[in-house]
């Protein structure tokens, strides 16, 4: 690439000159002209390059930020299970204190379990 642009002769000069410097002339701004063309096409596309790396990066972190956000706004899940007692037929009574006992057993188990967890960690 050329450091400094080329000179343009004059039409005085451009008179002067013979058919075969005219003619090296010419050929020479040619030669420039295709260099300074091939540089442009490598520059654009080194150019291209860049914008389609930069959209990818801009899209991959919109993602994380919207993803970031989903997590932020979660609310932990509370029971479903009700804490309280229904008036029931007296038939239904049995099932539904069967029903009780068997949660509250499952209660203790995993409060045990954690528990016993919680003091092997601490041992550790």
């Amino acid at each position: 690439m050329p450091s400094q642009p080329p000179s343009i002769l004059s039409f005085t000069q451009a008179m002067v000159l013979s058919k075969e410097e005219l003619w090296n002339k010419l050929q020479c701004m040619y030669q420039q002209n295709h260099v300074l063309f091939s540089s442009n096409q490598m520059l654009t596309a080194e150019f291209q390059a860049a914008k389609g790396h930069c959209t990818l990066a801009q899209c991959a972190l919109a993602q994380s930020w919207l993803e970031l956000d989903n997590i932020k706004k979660k609310q932990p899940c509370t029971s479903v299970k009700l804490q309280s007692r229904f008036v029931m037929l007296p038939e239904l009574k049995e099932d539904f204190e069967k029903v009780e006992k068997d949660w509250q057993e499952e209660e203790r188990v995993t409060a045990e379990k954690q528990a016993k967890k919680k003091a092997d960690d601490d041992i550790l």
